[in-house]
């Protein structure tokens, strides 16, 4: 971000204007510089729009008066995040994310994850190991199954889910060839 100088107080009430001519000129001339800064200048076809927006990292600001909330950034898990601030706390709006085939994504507290695991035979187990734990609780684990054949395929996740992963079991006499899943949690 550009170091922006500018002068205060200027024009003085008791100054005749043309001493204080190349201060104005220098705010005038900084004005430009500070909308350059996230926004498009006065001399492009798309002035005064945003480019991006810019935020330094920072601690909860607090809500102001008459306001709804604030928009902030500040780490998490030593990267800069955008948080959101509102009368119920601050809220981190995005994170950690890996998208693949077996990925995940948090947002706003909550982390989605999804995978598969390859043909489980019947009667064996078959281990399923998030690719992130979640650090707190799985609130939900959906599973679709993929067969071979037109078989009714009978399958359960054995016991509950823990924050690492679940279990699978058939107990059907054919197989599945691939078992989808989804999990939600924070």
């Amino acid at each position: 971000m550009p170091v922006i100088s500018y002068n205060l107080n200027i024009p003085f009430a008791t100054h005749n204007p043309s001493t204080d001519q190349p201060n104005m000129l220098t705010n005038t001339n900084a004005i430009n510089t500070l909308v350059n800064v996230d926004h498009y200048t006065f001399d492009d076809p798309k002035a005064g729009t945003h480019k991006q927006v810019s935020l330094t990292n920072e601690a909860a600001p607090g809500v102001p008066a008459g306001s709804s909330g604030v928009l902030y950034a500040n780490l998490a898990n030593g990267q800069s995040w955008p948080f959101w601030q509102n009368g119920l706390g601050s809220f981190q709006m995005m994170g950690q994310q890996s998208i693949g085939a077996n990925g995940y994504i948090s947002l706003g507290g909550i982390i989605f994850q999804w995978g598969s695991t390859t043909a489980v035979t019947s009667s064996s187990s078959t281990p399923v190991v998030f690719p992130l734990t979640f650090p707190t609780a799985v609130f939900s684990v959906q599973a679709t199954v993929v067969t071979n054949d037109n078989s009714t395929i009978r399958f359960s996740i054995l016991n509950d889910a823990t924050t690492a992963g679940f279990t699978t079991t058939q107990t059907s006499s054919s197989h599945f060839t691939r078992l989808y899943w989804f999990a939600v949690g924070n």
